[in-house]
């Protein structure tokens, strides 16, 4: 159990109160502040946030305070109703089972598991208005008797998502930030080719260039976060030889000549380095090597160079026998400022040339990023291959927007006969008419929390 009252910031930039008392110190009464578990164990309205097993810790006894600018606060007919709801997806924010959802400009509805609870009446924004109560959330929730919930938006509302983090743990995907402007879709800053897509069932796709190069199997519709694995599509670009037995090489030579080129249009100036039965052909490695050669450096804002490999004979000299495999590395050269993809053409044995996308990295001479593992085969297939990968996904944490979670305290006739909280807002509320406003921890919106006063308070 926390101590009464400490604040905690997650993923999202919400914040949350530990739950706490007031004493008053005259009579003894103790008054329970908070959002506390029921006999059941439920922790509060505390809902999942981005990323929550990694960012903060479960809290226990906490009621959540928002502070992100993202939520809609709905208050009418108190608990189970009233509350915070966080956005979900684009359209839909949640608070425990019931489910806020926008379906036109003024239309909106709070529906329960069941049934549509209430619905947004005419002259409202959506989501925020008036919702009037349908004859399933009179029955349900109010003993028949109508009522009516309003939804507002916290303080900045509406808050932009969450950037994430993408961490790429082998091969040339893009990791870095990726931003969102609708909480579903989200691009690299560094390359607008490469996105992340949740979809409404929890699963989540990687692509590049509108293929799928990895896949998170399962989560939250609204979160990003998790770990995410290579599919076929995005195997080559972990550029690795999976494990092959070798065969019998026959009596008849299969193998021909195999030619690589590598281009790049309008950024200088791609490095490379081609290796083929232990040796590496490349600016900075060797000009030639048995079986290879390479054109030459080329340094231009465009350009391209060539290798080319003579398989036949090296299957003639028993170097190989029924595969061979060509691994290419490629860098831009950091003084020339080169960045972004590049291309490669593969043609085996005169045939139509096969076109690739490889994603250099930066570093400098001699190239050493793997980017390409092609393996040639008895049967004419020339292709890349690669190894499985994974990219884990984490949210950046969001600062709290500046304001204060404060308690309201009444008293009369200096006896204390009622406390409520903790809650959140950009000011303190004025206090009087016997109403006390107590700030208990501040935020300056950039990141800073200052914990005013924690554990019970003796008023």
């Amino acid at each position: 159990m926390s101590n009464g009252y400490q604040v905690f910031v997650d993923a999202r930039g919400d914040l949350s109160a530990a739950n706490g008392v007031v004493i008053d110190r005259g009579t003894g009464d103790v008054f329970e502040v908070g959002n506390w578990p029921a006999e059941t164990g439920v922790i509060g309205n505390l809902a999942a946030s981005l990323d929550e097993g990694v960012e903060i810790p479960r809290i226990q006894g906490a009621t959540l305070l928002g502070g992100s600018g993202r939520n809609v606060l709905v208050t009418g007919l108190g608990e189970p109703l009233d509350g915070v709801y966080r956005p979900e997806r684009p359209g839909f924010w949640r608070q425990n089972i019931f489910l806020l959802e926008v379906t036109g400009p003024s239309a909106a509805t709070i529906t329960d598991e069941t049934d549509v609870v209430a619905i947004l009446s005419a002259g409202g924004t959506a989501p925020v208005g008036s919702y009037v109560a349908t004859t399933h959330g009179e029955d349900t929730y109010n003993a028949s008797a109508t009522f009516t919930l309003v939804a507002v938006g916290e303080t900045g509302f509406p808050g932009t998502p969450n950037d994430i983090e993408v961490e790429v743990l082998a091969g040339t995907a893009q990791g870095g930030s990726y931003t969102s402007t609708d909480g579903i879709n989200y691009v690299s800053a560094i390359d607008a080719d490469w996105t992340l897509i949740l979809n409404s069932d929890g699963t989540a796709d990687f692509y590049y260039d509108g293929t799928a190069v990895a896949s998170r199997a399962a989560g939250l519709a609204f979160d990003p976060c998790g770990r995410y694995v290579s599919t076929t599509a995005g195997l080559p670009m972990n550029a690795e030889f999976p494990d092959i037995e070798e065969g019998d090489p026959g009596d008849v030579n299969p193998f021909g000549t195999l030619v690589l080129v590598f281009s790049w249009p309008a950024t200088p100036d791609l490095d490379i380095g081609v290796e083929f039965l232990g040796e590496t052909v490349g600016y900075g490695y060797s000009a030639s090597a048995p079986y290879m050669t390479w054109s030459g450096d080329d340094t231009g804002a465009s350009g391209d160079e060539t290798v080319t490999i003579d398989l036949a004979a090296a299957w003639d000299d028993g170097m190989i026998s029924d595969f061979a495999d060509v691994l290419a590395a490629v860098d831009w050269y950091p003084p020339r400022g080169g960045s972004g993809p590049a291309s490669l053409a593969v043609t085996y044995n005169g045939g139509t040339p096969v076109n690739y996308v490889l994603h250099p990295g930066n570093i400098d001479t001699p190239a050493v990023t793997p980017a390409v593992a092609i393996r040639v085969l008895a049967d004419g297939t020339a292709e890349p291959v690669g190894s499985e990968w994974v990219a884990v996904v984490r949210a950046v944490r969001k600062a709290p927007m500046a304001g204060l979670a404060y308690l309201a305290i009444t008293e009369a006739a200096g006896v204390v006969t009622a406390a409520e909280g903790p809650l959140f807002a950009s000011a303190l509320p004025s206090s009087g008419g016997g109403v006390t406003y107590f700030p208990f921890a501040t935020s300056d919106g950039d990141g800073r929390l200052v914990q005013l006063h924690e554990g019970a308070l003796v008023w």
